[in-house]
């Protein structure tokens, strides 16, 4: 089935707006909630972007292929910044009607977009504000995240507070109605699962294991057949196995993930990231905190020869695509302790990147974690409440990384208003920025024209509070909650808009050539 030029890019369009404009009604203080109802259990209430958009099911082959581009533009957004994926999916549906309304050539378009982006995130950076260690901006940030909730804001300040800013923050569910902070050891590696066919928890697409026990190995495992006595007695504990290796040949890597889909092992593996000696580093931080050894040729040991009492443990485990984060490990506390005082005593080699990473590890061996305990009256509340938190959490590590600029749409709004001349070719996308301002305004009761007018009045940092209606320098000393963005979420949000609407806009070619995928076959490992 396919369509071509007019007819295709018409229902492109039609499948982008069906979830463009459902998630747009979620954003702002004032925005409405999501009722999602899967077939079991009490339906999902929440104003989580990027949720909202991967529930939706459009049944049309062709406007499928326009609404799984948008969710792309939350999902990508998700997946780096964590949080921005209402003003990522606002911002590609509004892109994609100004370029087509545009009578420059598409190429042009394309070309003229990508070096406007980068003059803007240019003008957005030299506009930013850093965090500084400053413990009431991470509560601001956090407040905003959670659509102005100061409970939440408190709660995440507070578990900055108990683990630093270079700490790890998780999110769990509380066992009443009250949330807590839980300090918690662990260690956190910046990559994720080598599939999404090891996710186990498909709403949060997340790998998550209780107990789990890791194979640490610095080799490549080429066949599958060296695992089989460790992965037999994983089986046959009934326990988890986290394979950490440098490389999966792709055979062997197939062979896994088809018992793992089958229901026959709980499987997952993960590379460690690095090279030479930092790879060799992060392997022996990990075996460290789990109490295992690391298969090497260095000590000559081979997964030939792997026995049990090699494997290392942990409480649990959580990976995403892009990172993975080992819990309360069963290391011995003491080597922990002697292993962390004699990193900090080297001194890297004198360079940006060497000294990163020393900083990295140092920030790792510390152990520091914070999970925050989400609580609710209902099982309904506790997810939207538990959405919100997440999205708290991902722009406060977004704001330590990049800094901070007035929320609400202003940023983008007034950067939009520094371009007096521009060519011709970036006009779509100078068009698309007062978007995300005048989507918020237009739930309030405030006349747009007014409140355009008005937040003009004064500086860049002077904006519009949404909730509480009313105008204020958020650069002000005697502003004690100012509304804040973080610049990493506006970038990346921007970013996908332009990559994805830019793609539509060449596109006059649409194919829908579904098939039924084949079910899978276990193989047996022995």
């Amino acid at each position: 089935m396919f369509q071509i030029k007019k007819e295709a890019r018409e229902s492109l369009i039609r499948g982008v707006d069906k979830v463009a404009d459902a998630v747009r009604l979620t954003l702002g203080p004032r925005g409405r909630y999501a009722a999602i109802y899967r077939g079991f259990g009490p339906p999902d209430i929440t104003k989580d972007g990027v949720t909202v958009a991967r529930e939706i099911k459009v049944t049309d082959p062709m406007e499928k292929i326009g609404a799984e581009l948008i969710k792309e533009a939350a999902v990508k957004t998700n997946d780096i910044a964590g949080d921005g994926t209402t003003t990522a999916t606002i911002l590609t549906q509004e892109f994609i009607k100004n370029l087509l309304n545009s009578d420059v050539h598409p190429t042009i378009l394309r070309e003229g977009s990508e070096a406007c982006l980068k003059e803007i995130i240019g003008r957005l950076k030299n506009h930013a504000k850093r965090i500084n260690g400053s413990l009431n901006m991470i509560e601001w940030v956090a407040t905003t995240s959670a659509n102005n909730d100061k409970t939440i804001g408190k709660l995440i300040r507070d578990a900055v507070e108990k683990v630093g800013e270079d700490g790890i923050l998780l999110v769990g569910n509380s066992n009443n109605a009250e949330s807590s902070i839980e300090k918690l050891e662990g260690m956190r590696f910046d990559v994720g699962f080598t599939s999404p066919y090891f996710i186990t928890n498909i709403e949060k697409q997340t790998v998550e294991y209780e107990n789990p026990l890791l194979l640490i190995t610095d080799a490549k495992i080429e066949n599958v057949q060296e695992l089989v006595p460790i992965i037999d007695y994983a089986h046959g504990q009934d326990r988890p196995l986290i394979i950490v290796a440098e490389d999966f040949e792709t055979t062997c890597l197939s062979t896994l993930l088809r018992n793992k889909v089958s229901g026959n092992y709980k499987i997952a593996t993960m590379k460690m990231p690095g090279f030479g000696d930092f790879k060799k580093e992060n392997l022996l931080d990990l075996a460290t905190f789990t109490g295992g050894t690391v298969i090497t040729k260095d000590v000559g040991l081979k997964l030939t020869s792997a026995k049990p009492a090699y494997l290392g443990t942990c409480g649990s485990m959580l990976m995403t695509s892009n990172k993975t984060t080992f819990l309360d490990g069963a290391g011995d506390k003491e080597a922990m302790k002697d292993l962390y005082t004699a990193v900090s005593m080297q001194k890297p080699v004198e360079n940006a990147y060497n000294e990163g990473r020393h900083a990295e590890r140092l920030a790792r061996l510390s152990g520091k974690v914070a999970v925050i305990k989400v609580g609710a009256v209902t099982e309904s509340e506790l997810k939207e409440r538990r959405d919100r938190v997440e999205d708290a959490v991902n722009a406060v590590r977004a704001a330590l990384e990049d800094g901070v600029v007035p929320g609400g749409g202003i940023a983008l709004l007034k950067i939009g208003s520094t371009f007096t001349e521009a060519r011709k070719e970036w006009i779509p996308l100078l068009k698309t920025l007062p978007a995300i301002f005048e989507t918020i305004v237009d739930s309030t009761i405030i006349p747009m024209e007014e409140a355009t007018e008005n937040v003009f009045e004064g500086d860049f940092w002077y904006g519009f509070d949404a909730k509480e209606l009313f105008y204020m320098d958020w650069s002000s000393e005697f502003c004690t909650a100012p509304i804040l963005d973080t610049v990493k979420s506006i970038k990346i949000a921007l970013e996908t808009a332009v990559s994805i609407a830019t793609s539509i806009l060449m596109t006059e070619i649409v194919i829908n050539a579904e098939s039924r995928r084949d079910q899978v076959t276990p193989v047996p490992f022995g």
